[in-house]
Parts: C-alpha cells; structure tokens; sequence
C-alpha cells in the first residue's frame, strides 16, 4: 500500500525534504505520512498517479464528450409532436364527420333551420286559419260544451293534416 500519487522515488524525496516526517524509531507512520503527502505534495505528470488519472476523463471531460442535447430542441420537438398529435385528431375527427353525412347520419344546420322554419310557418298557417273556418259553425252554436267539440275537433284536423304531410315528406 503506497501513498496517494506517490512513487517510492518521490516518497524518498519527499522525506529527505522533509516534507515527510520519520518517526523517532526511523518508521514511517502511514497515515500521518499520507496525511502530509496529499497536503504538501502537487500532483506532477511525472507521478504514476497523475499520468494514471491525466488519462482517465473527468466528470467535466465526460459531459463534454457526451452528445449535446439541445434542450430548446427537446422543447420544440415535445411541443411539435403536440401540436402534430393535435392536428391529427382534428383530421381524424373530421374524417369521421364527413362519413357520417355521407352515410347520411348527419345533416347541415342550414338545412335543418331551412326545414324547420317551413314546418312552422305550415302550423302557424294552419292554426291562423281555425277562426275562419269555425266562426260560422260556433255563431249558430249556444252551448259551450258544443262549442268546445267544434274547436277541439278542427285543431285534432290540422295536426292530422300535418302529420300526414310530414310522413309523406320523409317517405319522399
């Protein structure tokens, strides 16, 4: 077991200059002599543990052999790869939409309000028309109760018309 960095040449000189302590009976005390050698001794590139670890890289040479990694890139990929996962799903989305109207499972809003409003200007026409039709059947009329039948069979008229209207529509 030898010094930290020393050769048995170098612990030599190290003793002669004193920089090294013997003990009163001419030994070397191991510890307080590795003590003094790491305190007073540089590493040369002339010791065989200072070339040993001249050869060996570093923490900090070892990084800066490493790949650089661009974290900014990482960054930007991690954020583009969002981004493209985002316009993927709006396609496929889209894809699926364009099927189902296809398919006939969907229909354009326009044309829904388009429909819509025709079925109730229909309905608003035909209610508009019942008090000129029932005025002169309810004027001969003096019972409520009979006036009440007259209205209630008139209105359950218009809505039959409408439904049979409506069917022959879909069927179309």
């Amino acid at each position: 077991m030898g010094l930290d960095g020393g050769t048995l040449a170098g612990v030599q000189r190290a003793i002669a200059s004193g920089r090294i302590v013997r003990e009163k009976d001419g030994s070397v005390d191991f510890e307080k002599a590795n003590a003094a050698w790491l305190e007073n001794t540089a590493p040369t590139i002339n010791s065989r543990t200072a070339r040993h670890r001249a050869a060996q890289p570093n923490a900090s040479e070892e990084a800066a052999r490493r790949p650089v990694v661009n974290q900014a890139a990482v960054k930007t990929s991690s954020a583009f790869q969002q981004s493209r996962s985002l316009k993927e799903g709006f396609l496929a989305q889209l894809t699926e939409l364009e099927y189902r109207r296809k398919a006939g499972e969907l229909v354009a809003l326009s044309d829904v309000e388009k429909e819509w409003s025709s079925v109730m200007s229909t309905i608003r026409n035909r209610m508009l028309l019942l008090p000129a039709k029932l005025a002169p059947k309810l004027a001969a009329l003096t019972e409520p109760g009979e006036c009440h039948q007259v209205i209630d069979a008139e209105i359950r008229s218009a809505l039959a018309q409408l439904a049979e209207e409506a069917a022959g529509d879909l069927a179309a």
